[in-house]
């Protein structure tokens, strides 16, 4: 193999850098705690110890671990096989049970940058990224305004239907007359 070659391959394959956070309470005395529900996103990334590049991303995958009191428990990147491999879930879920005295931990990969800030963002593949109020409510003031266009609609399709019978009884009426 030519070494110019060998060069742009490896300078190819960090091109896609996955970017995961991390975090752990496996370990009770690291400093590494995880998030909360209180927490920022943009403000948690800012520490250049919980945001790192694990890889490139078809060989990688974030993951998030919670424990089944719903508390994010890790945070962090695996190689990509991890996720559908069904003993190494169960081992992941039965340590975040076995280490946070609770039952029912859940697991998730996920594929985008910040992606398991959570485990809905993590289960939807979402990149990470704090959400607003007004955000939140886009959907429902959207489906507001459509009902109201509709009911709108009606009421001029029910206006127009009443002008035009008016105006057809108007018209038998003069003709009658003639």
């Amino acid at each position: 193999m030519h070494p110019e070659l060998l060069v742009l391959i490896l300078i190819l394959q960090g091109v896609d850098p996955l970017m995961c956070l991390q975090c752990s309470e496996h370990d009770k005395d690291n400093d590494n705690r995880c998030p909360s529900s209180s927490d920022s996103y943009s403000e948690w990334i800012k520490s250049s110890n919980r945001y790192h590049d694990v890889g490139s991303a078809p060989e990688k995958a974030c993951t998030i671990r919670v424990a089944g009191n719903g508390k994010v428990f890790h945070q962090g990147g695996v190689i990509s096989s991890t996720c559908s491999n069904a003993q190494s879930i169960q081992y992941i879920k039965q340590l975040v049970d076995a280490d946070s005295g609770t039952s029912g931990a859940q697991f998730a990969c996920c594929y985008t940058d910040g992606c398991n800030w959570n485990l809905e963002y993590a289960r939807q593949n979402k990149t990470g990224g704090d959400s607003t109020t007004l955000t939140a409510a886009v959907p429902y003031v959207l489906g507001i305004l459509a009902a109201l266009l509709v009911v709108g609609l009606c009421l001029l399709l029910l206006w127009l239907g009443a002008c035009a019978a008016c105006c057809a009884c108007c018209a038998c009426a003069a003709t009658d007359d003639e």
